[in-house]
């Protein structure tokens, strides 16, 4: 799970979430029993904090998300949601594999093969 702090200009910076909070919520004009639980999510210590503040003497529950495996993509930017999604579906490995070898990566390849051919 992540947001996307969107720039019109390049697109969205990534940013895990790190908790959720769950909390009770009364629905207006209605016995204690029609609370519906209620979740947030938070990038950061610091915003959970700040919320469950906010909550006041509501029962509340903090779950920590394990972001281990997608910790490569946090800060990151993508063009879309769907593409930064797809980035996480496919994997740190295979999406870095997916993408056009940049100019000095090239070149090194090059320099690579002139070398082992003994051309230099």
């Amino acid at each position: 799970m992540f947001r996307m702090l969107m720039d019109s200009n390049h697109g969205g910076t990534v940013q895990l979430h790190r908790f959720k909070v769950e909390y009770e919520e009364a629905r207006p004009q209605s016995n204690a029993e029609d609370a519906v639980i209620k979740a947030e999510y938070f990038v950061s210590g610091k915003d959970k904090d700040a919320f469950i503040q906010l909550l006041g003497e509501k029962d509340h529950a903090v779950t920590p998300i394990n972001q281990a495996g997608n910790e490569w993509i946090d800060g990151r930017v993508f063009p879309s949601w769907d593409e930064a999604e797809r980035a996480i579906g496919m994997g740190e490995g295979t999406y870095f594999a997916s993408l056009p070898l940049t100019t000095e990566e090239k070149l090194a390849n090059l320099m690579l093969a002139l070398v082992e051919g003994g051309i230099i």
